[in-house]
């Protein structure tokens, strides 16, 4: 919050970002609420619901391209006035009766805005580079996590609110959509020239176009170098390790909470479903708090310490469903792991900004974010699997042998930043 009220560019950036990000996550929801009034309904949602990952798939592009950029504040403008465009063509599309050739189209303009974002977040990582000290980067990525987080956590409420109370006038909906990403292309082209002597801005690449099939076979040239660089910068590439340990981890403990809920009825605030999202809104709230708290006021709590608090507290998780089966206990435990990843992500992302070369950041980013997403379906299916083929409990003593090992890197990343 400090960097915000006392970095002027800072705060001009994070206000654009957090006002197209309200607007992508108010129509993420309503979406699906369109997709209902389909003439198959259950096959709409469905694929309404497979698309919104579709962006997080396409992250390493969004990178490499990110990186490709020549002026790299001049692409955010241009991809907040892209993104309006496209919400008011969608708005046009929206006003016709609902079928499956207009939903396709729909899903395609949303894919489009999301990619777009993605972009955008990316090419800002390395204005941010520029405007913000290496001694508050940390804060600052903290600051915009939770304000991220917040906007998740209340925009599909919002939302669903909104769209009610609009009388489902898909119409006015998307227009609203549009203003806000109006509103973040004005911000940010009014304070151009604030930006306008940044090394990102003054940033030049000089790589004409090869054609498709070249440019294909650059992509993919590139992205293998950029993995490869990774590689050399050892900190990172531990991060990127225990990233991918605690994603294992807390998707296989999501996917044997939601199977415990079944088994064990003591564990259940009321039914089934307020139990899952009480859940997933304690944890929210968890890294909400963390995310928003001074970084400076816990530099005595090192990374590779706070990373063996958040594996610890899922072995904690894990004996409580084995043998206590204690409700309040498990909330509290939830909610402290929310608060432990809150403070870990935004001090591992500063300490990447700050090591990273500038005119790679975004696509070395992009690799080291696409690995450890790979580990979430990865945690949910090899965890299902045991709790389906033997049963929940031998699940959840697989998850405590996942758990000692991660707790062992904790201690091999704690040598090996101590070393350096």
């Amino acid at each position: 919050m400090t960097v915000f009220l006392h970095n002027r560019r800072y705060r001009l950036l994070t206000l654009a970002t957090f006002i197209s990000m309200l607007g992508s996550t108010l129509f993420n929801i309503v979406f699906v609420i369109y997709a209902r009034g389909m003439p198959n309904a259950k096959l709409a949602v469905s694929i309404a619901s497979v698309v919104a990952t579709i962006p997080f798939l396409l992250d390493i592009i969004a990178g490499y391209l990110a990186d490709e950029a020549n002026n790299h504040y001049r692409s955010m403008v241009g991809v907040k006035f892209f993104q309006a465009a496209l919400f008011l063509l969608l708005s046009g599309l929206i006003a016709f009766r609902p079928s499956w050739w207009v939903f396709t189209v729909l899903l395609l303009i949303n894919i489009v805005s999301d990619f777009a974002g993605s972009f955008s977040s990316f090419v800002s990582l390395a204005v941010i580079k520029d405007v913000v000290t290496a001694n508050d980067l940390a804060e600052a990525r903290g600051f915009e996590s939770g304000v991220g987080s917040t906007i998740s956590l209340v925009g599909g409420l919002v939302g669903a609110g909104l769209i009610a109370a609009l009388h489902y006038n898909y119409v006015l909906f998307g227009l609203l959509n549009a203003v806000s990403f109006v509103a973040a292309f004005l911000i940010l082209w009014v304070a151009r020239q604030q930006f306008r002597q940044l090394r990102s801005s003054l940033f030049q690449h000089h790589t004409a176009f090869l054609g498709v099939r070249r440019e294909i076979h650059h992509f993919f040239t590139t992205s293998m170098k950029n993995f490869k660089l990774l590689k050399t910068f050892s900190t990172v590439t531990g991060f990127m390790v225990a990233f991918s340990i605690v994603n294992f981890i807390g998707s296989g403990q999501s996917t044997l909470l939601n199977l415990s809920y079944i088994q064990e009825k003591r564990l259940l605030f009321g039914n089934f479903g307020y139990t899952v999202a009480l859940i997933d809104m304690v944890e929210s709230v968890g890294m909400i708090l963390g995310s928003f708290t001074p970084m400076k006021r816990v530099t005595w709590l090192s990374i590779p310490a706070n990373l063996t608090l958040v594996i610890g507290v899922s072995g904690v998780i894990s004996a409580n469903l084995l043998w206590l089966q204690n409700r309040y206990i498990l909330v509290t435990c939830i909610l402290v792991n929310g608060v432990l990843i809150g403070l870990l992500n935004p001090r591992i992302q500063a300490e990447m900004i700050t090591e990273l070369p500038e005119e790679s950041i975004g696509s070395i980013l992009s690799v080291f974010y696409t690995v450890i997403q790979l580990t979430v379906p990865g945690g949910a299916v090899v965890f299902a699997f045991l709790a389906n083929g033997w049963t929940v409990a031998i699940a959840w003593f697989g998850l405590v042998v996942a758990i000692v090992v991660g707790l062992l890197y904790a201690e091999v990343l704690r040598r090996r930043l101590a070393r350096a």
